[in-house]
């Protein structure tokens, strides 16, 4: 017999701790900390990979495709045995566990939506949605410690905050009767509201006593579990709902959030719930606030452009990003000197075969 499933999707940074823990609470519902398990899996259905390897995985993705289209089932057969791979896996937490329902609670579902919903048509899909700019402010603060040129340089979190909403503004206009949506502000300021809708989608019935998830679910020692505000409550809270307006400190800060903003674009702010110009309407709010010091501003078009870490660090890449804004000749020159320093930096840095920081 097959796993009843539920797959909680979400950009990460979005709550999906907190609802994990909600859910989790629930007399009928197993979980544990992020699997990632159908990431690799739903892969090997596109036709185009998405996933960087030596072996050069497009190659591989293609050679597997024409395998798999010279049985007659065609397609069918490998869906059918992604599907029993995962299911035994799946399975197997829940004979250990003893109740009906698994919870995978992977943020980075998000790539794969239409793949799991092919590969596992009966499975529950909670698509937890919040505020982006809180989600990019949270980003950059937590996993980025501020750094914005770093944030813009890791693909996963490029990723994350670009990808990430498209793919699921796209889940929500085109699947919206196969899943549930909530709002991050709507299950912290409304959590009983919230939690009546997932569990009619997911077919359980609501026990209030999941809002008091206290220490019900706990996963010592893992690294896949943000500790830092779960375990500081025990029931859901609204400390968190607008807490990133209170991060923006400098007119470099507000520029990022307007930049990202408008890159989003009205019509998916929008289509995920929430204001384009209110959000607008918040971000002038809280220019009145910030320091007036002189402080040189790098472009929103200037800051997004990718670069590699290792050929440039941040000293040398936020100095060639101001001299690229700053335009002319001088400006060209400028940038040109910095790339050229940062190229020989990375030529010329000794082999660190210790893993050691240099």
């Amino acid at each position: 017999m097959n796993p009843d499933l539920i797959f909680c999707v979400s950009q990460p940074r979005s709550g999906s701790t907190l609802l994990q823990h909600i859910m989790a609470s629930h007399p009928e519902i197993h979980t544990a900390p992020e699997p990632w398990l159908m990431l690799p899996l739903a892969e090997l259905l596109k036709e185009k990979s998405e996933v960087t390897a030596t072996y050069n995985q497009n190659y591989a993705t293609m050679a597997l495709h024409e395998y798999v289209d010279s049985f007659d089932e065609g397609r069918d057969i490998l869906v059918n045995a992604i599907q029993q791979f995962a299911n035994d896996l799946y399975g197997r937490s829940l004979r250990r566990s003893g109740k009906p329902f698994f919870l995978d609670k992977t943020p980075r579902y998000y790539f794969i939506i239409p793949e799991l919903m092919e590969i596992f048509p009966q499975a529950k899909l909670v698509l937890l949605v919040r505020n982006p700019l809180a989600v990019f402010s949270s980003i950059l603060r937590t996993n980025m410690h501020g750094d914005w040129v770093r944030l813009f340089s890791e693909p996963d979190r490029r990723a994350d905050i670009f990808e990430g909403p498209r793919r699921m503004r796209d889940a929500i206009t085109s699947c919206k009767d196969q899943i549930a949506v909530v709002h991050y502000e709507d299950l912290v300021t409304n959590p009983d509201s919230s939690l009546q809708s997932i569990c009619e989608h997911i077919g359980v019935r609501f026990d209030p006593t999941m809002l008091d998830y206290g220490e019900k679910v706990n996963f010592p020692g893992t690294t896949w579990i943000d500790p830092k505000s779960i375990y500081r409550h025990s029931s859901p809270v609204t400390d968190y709902r607008d807490a990133w307006l209170d991060t923006i400190s400098s007119h470099q800060q507000l520029t990022l959030l307007r930049g990202y903003l408008n890159s989003l674009g009205e019509s998916l702010v929008d289509d995920l719930g929430y204001s384009f110009h209110h959000l607008h309407t918040q971000l002038d709010g809280v220019e009145s606030r910030i320091d007036k010091s002189p402080e040189r501003i790098v472009s929103w078009a200037t800051a997004c452009l990718p670069q590699d870490p290792q050929s440039l660090r941040t000293s040398s890449e936020r100095a060639t990003r101001l001299a690229v804004d700053s335009g002319g000749v001088t400006g060209a020159f400028s940038a040109a000197t910095q790339m050229l320093k940062g190229f020989l930096s990375a030529l010329f840095r000794p082999t660190n075969t210790n893993n050691i920081p240099l």
